[in-house]
């Protein structure tokens, strides 16, 4: 049976899936809080790992120490980039970092981080009943229609988030599959800030439902 690595970046991200969890133990590894038991039947851990990249590739190694996982997902709320609807799912396909910037050097601006694992994402895609898209990744909260239009058209992007590149680069530096879901808060423009803070709440319900459906299937406990 694998173990299933959850990565969050914010506790309210964590909250809904912590009432569904059978057993709980919290720990504290490299500054970051580490939950670990079990879910639907199956054993699992799941990190809050705060907002950014940085954040994220150590909440990664988190979970690694404290639970060596088969697999990791990163989950968690996104602007989206005019491709999908508000409050649906987009499950990470090609993953960049939009705000990687070596221009001065000669570069294209951005960095290809590569694509998720196409097994975890069929199923996660299964149980979401969303989108397979593209992800972009910066460091920046957007909330600029034009800065958004750039990244969805210059990365191919569906949504754009804090946290899903950095996670798979970690991830893949420890050999272990990563795929992502992220579910659209905000229109990543004037009233994302508005808007993330509305709506987060109420998806954050919608990733605790899919990921524990992702749990139970038969597939995401053995496969």
């Amino acid at each position: 049976m694998k173990k299933i690595g959850i990565l969050v970046a914010m506790g309210s991200e964590w909250a809904p899936l912590e009432s569904m969890a059978e057993t709980l133990t919290e720990t504290e590894v490299f500054g970051k809080r580490v939950f670990t038991g079990s879910m639907a039947g199956r054993p699992f851990a799941a990190c809050i790992s705060g907002i950014g990249k940085v954040a994220a590739a150590i909440g990664v190694m988190a979970l690694y120490r404290a639970f060596y996982p088969d697999v990791i997902l990163n989950a968690g709320v996104a602007g989206g980039l005019g491709v999908t609807p508000r409050g649906s799912a987009v499950v990470a396909g090609d993953v960049w970092q939009h705000d990687f910037d070596t221009t001065a050097a000669g570069d294209e601006p951005g960095l290809y981080v590569g694509r998720t694992d196409d097994a975890l994402s069929e199923r996660l895609l299964a149980v979401t009943g969303g989108v397979r898209g593209g992800v972009a990744t910066g460091d920046i909260f957007v909330a600029d229609p034009v800065r958004a239009a750039y990244i969805r058209d210059k990365f191919g992007a569906a949504v754009c988030e804090m946290e899903a590149a950095a996670a798979m680069e970690a991830a893949r530096a420890l050999g272990i599959p990563f795929a992502a879901v992220k579910y659209v808060s905000d229109g990543a423009n004037e009233s994302a800030g508005s808007d993330f803070g509305a709506n987060t709440g109420s998806l954050a319900e919608c990733l605790a439902r899919d990921i524990y459906a992702f749990m139970s299937s038969e597939k995401g406990g053995r496969g």
